[in-house]
Formats: structure tokens, sequence, C-alpha cells
């Protein structure tokens, strides 16, 4: 992303964008998206572009979905979009505010750290190798037919909140595939944002092996 004194987060660790916790998180304003749908609507990409085109910059960013909102002096929303640079693809948060006067800016832009599966809750021992962002999954945007079968079943054996799948953040090789996945769902009658970690095995069952809160504070802030 070719953009000067852009704030991006080279490493984040778990208690990050990857933070675990039994009670509701601190949303600090922000309203997570209640629509179910991993793609834009016409007036939010029209919104990103207008920003995106008063900055200049930022010819990198592919933008995927709102995730989350903030009332202020106008608004803010947290676009969740692909940095798609020649020598590195990967996912960042990136805040727009729109004025009062529907004027519009890129304020921030973080990108999100993919963790290594071993520092992960919930992941079996012994599983070995990195989590990466591939060209090919980075160009579906959402989950391929497939992976959505299979994470919607691994995501059935979930019985907190029904996991709805916005976006195939990585993956990574082990016995069998793990699928590191942002998704929302409702908890205790609040729409949250969670990092899940689904394993495809070998045998070709599956298993929701982490659900872990994403911690969209850290990255609009």
């Amino acid at each position: 992303m070719k953009k000067t004194g852009i704030a991006l987060l080279a490493a984040v660790l778990l208690c990050g964008c990857f933070a675990t916790g039994a009670e509701t998180q601190n949303l600090g304003g922000w309203q997570i998206n209640t629509e179910f749908t991993p793609v834009l609507r016409e007036e939010e990409e029209l919104l990103f572009e207008k920003a995106r085109a008063a900055d200049g910059g930022y010819t990198t960013l592919i933008p995927v979905t709102v995730v989350a909102s903030q009332v202020v002096s106008g608004m803010n929303y947290a676009y969740l979009c692909l940095n798609d640079e020649e020598d590195h693809t990967g996912w960042v948060i990136a805040v727009v505010y729109e004025t009062a006067t529907h004027d519009a800016a890129i304020t921030s832009v973080k990108e999100i750290s993919i963790p290594d599966a071993s520092g992960k809750q919930g992941i079996p021992s012994g599983m070995m190798g990195g989590w990466s962002v591939k060209e090919e999954i980075a160009n579906a945007i959402t989950l391929p037919q497939d992976i959505f079968s299979d994470y919607n079943l691994a995501a059935d054996q979930y019985e907190k909140t029904v996991l709805y799948p916005l976006a195939l953040l990585a993956t990574q090789p082990v016995s069998g595939t793990n699928y590191l996945v942002l998704a929302k769902g409702e908890e205790d009658g609040v729409m949250q944002l969670f990092v899940t970690t689904a394993w495809k095995k070998a045998d070709g069952s599956v298993e929701m092996t982490d659900v872990s809160y994403f911690d969209l504070l850290s990255l609009v802030s």
C-alpha cells in the first residue's frame, strides 16, 4: 500500500486483534453491522471511493464489507479491506469518516495480523506450519462454496451463538487444513465480531477449534 504515514500494525499479540474473553466486549461506541451480508452495498462502495479520491492514495485497498459504524460529529465506518500490494496480500481495517455535509476521508488503516496457530487457544498440539493469505483466497473475497459448507458444519458445533462467516482470512496446512474466518453473531443480545478457526481434518470431518473476540478497537483507534 503506497501511502506515506499509514498506520500499520506489523505485529499484534493475541490480546490484540484476536482477543479471548468470557465477557461481552467493550466496543467503544462502535456498533457492529447487524446485516448478515459479506458484500458492500452500493452507497457504502461509493462512500469509500469518495474518501479514497479525496486523499489520492490507498490505491491497493479493495473494500469488502462494512463491519461497524460509530456516531461522531458525522459518522465513522470500519471497512474490512484487502490490501492487494504487489509483494504482499493481507487484510486491513480502514476507517472512513463522513462529515455531516457528506464529505469523506480515510482516517486510518491498520493491518490485521494473522497469528501463529500454535499460540491460539484450542488449537490441537502438534499442528505445524504458518498461516498464509493466498492470492486465490483473497480474490474470492468471501468463502468458496466448499469451504463455506465445511465451515457451517463446524459452526453448528458452537452452541453459544450462530456464527455467520464474513471472510476467509487465511489458511494453514496441518493434518488437513485450518481455516481462519472472520465471523459475526449475536451474543447475549449484542452483535459481536469473532475470529474463528475451523479445522478440516485429513479424514474429511470438521471441528471448530477456536472462537475468539475480534478486537475491533485496536484497529479503529
